[in-house]
């Protein structure tokens, strides 16, 4: 790395540096005491339990889920169920188009997108999942929903994608999305008042795992230990 300063510019322009003035003077001092390094800040665990363990935590049924009582105390609670999409719903699309900026669902007037939320044109809509997915085990079935993040990990592709390969005529799912169907894994749901107070069974999945049993022994002998040492 040199010591040469280039600059662009499109009119003339003069370069005056450390001018012998009293106000340059003053700026130097200032801050002549700022370090310019740059300074790591370590990130912090945001779950300390293993990956592989993840799955387990508050592992149950779906009858279990939709009998589970809410608690004014509790603001959010995590369970995780192992099911099996049975079908996807497509009677509110696998899609939604949302503002760049606030991420709210924007509806085209006269093809302009206008954000209630922003309350101006939305000139860069974006296209993102929302999948209804049927799911069932061996007591009952129930609603999970997908969105953006999670189901584009799953099916490694943008929404954006998927929505530029149909025709706009085309209302059926892409086989992408279909091909879910018969598939078994296992979901973690964030449970908050709007599923628990007003019973509403459309569960917000925050993330999916293929099921593997072969932790869950550890898991269980770990908990049980942990009980134990009480």
């Amino acid at each position: 790395m040199t010591d040469e300063v280039a600059f662009s510019a499109t009119g003339a322009t003069k370069i005056y540096v450390d001018l012998e003035m009293e106000y340059v003077a003053t700026l130097i001092e200032r801050f002549s005491s700022i370090s310019n390094g740059v300074q790591i800040i370590q990130a912090q665990p945001v779950n300390d339990i293993p990956l592989e363990e993840q799955m387990f935590v508050n592992r149950m049924s779906i009858k279990q889920l939709l009998e589970t009582d809410w608690d004014v105390n509790i603001q959010e609670h995590v369970v995780t169920v192992r099911e099996t999409i049975i079908d996807v719903d497509n009677f509110f699309d696998w899609y939604y188009v949302s503002c760049n900026i606030c991420s709210k669902k924007v509806i085209p007037v006269d093809d302009v997108y206008i954000c209630d939320a922003c309350n101006k044109e939305c000139k860069f809509p974006l296209v993102k999942y929302k999948i209804h997915l049927k799911v069932s085990d061996k007591t009952t079935v129930s609603t999970f929903v997908l969105f953006n993040v999670v189901a584009e990990k799953l099916l490694d592709t943008s929404a954006h994608k998927l929505f530029n390969r149909q025709s706009r005529s085309n209302t059926d799912l892409p086989a992408r999305i279909c091909g879910l169907s018969g598939k078994n894994y296992v979901f973690k749901l964030k449970l908050n008042s709007y599923n628990l107070k007003k019973r509403l069974e459309s569960y917000c999945v925050s993330k999916i795992f293929l099921p593997d049993e072969t932790p869950k022994i550890q898991y269980k002998s770990k908990n049980l230990s942990s009980d134990y040492e009480k």
